[in-house]
């Protein structure tokens, strides 16, 4: 799940308690707020064989005021505190870079999961369907290719 979550805590954590059985991985984790809520509703839930919630830190790599993500100077900070939450399973960093500047952000986001070494199982979710071979070349483990396998989305034309 990638969509900005924090939006569901304004909703109420009625959203949370229906995503989290269904969710295999959530790539939009941005705050310490959401990751007690998160691990909270997934102590409620029953999980089955699932015994931690795998979460990727969300960060906005070249500080765009339009996306939701952590300044990548926070990165280090909330990593070594999401350690610490026993429910979830930090697997990660994730981006979305701004177009264009793909190249210094998949090398900045390569070097801010060097640096948060143990506090994650290091891997990066980074690169869409224009972009994924530059991500891999840069480390990346997880892509989002959804262009590329079902085309272009249609915007809806507004009437009036």
């Amino acid at each position: 799940m990638s969509s900005p979550l924090k939006r569901s805590i304004g909703l109420g954590i009625v959203i949370l308690v229906k995503i989290i059985p269904v969710v295999h991985t959530i790539h939009s984790l941005d705050s310490e707020k959401l990751a007690h809520e998160l691990s909270k509703c997934f102590k409620e839930q029953p999980q089955g064989e699932k015994k931690t919630l795998p979460v990727f830190l969300e960060i906005n790599v070249d500080h765009e005021p339009s996306k939701s993500g952590l300044l990548p100077e926070e990165t280090l900070e909330l990593a070594s505190k999401l350690a610490q939450i026993p429910e979830l399973d930090l697997q990660g960093l994730m981006c979305i870079p701004a177009p264009g500047n793909t190249h210094p952000a998949y090398s900045h986001l390569r070097t801010l999961a060097e640096q948060c070494g143990n506090h994650t199982k290091g891997l990066l979710s980074m690169g869409m369907s224009d972009d994924f071979e530059q991500a891999i070349h840069e480390g990346a483990t997880h892509i989002r290719v959804g262009t590329a396998l079902f085309g272009q989305r249609s915007v809806p034309q507004k009437s009036g």
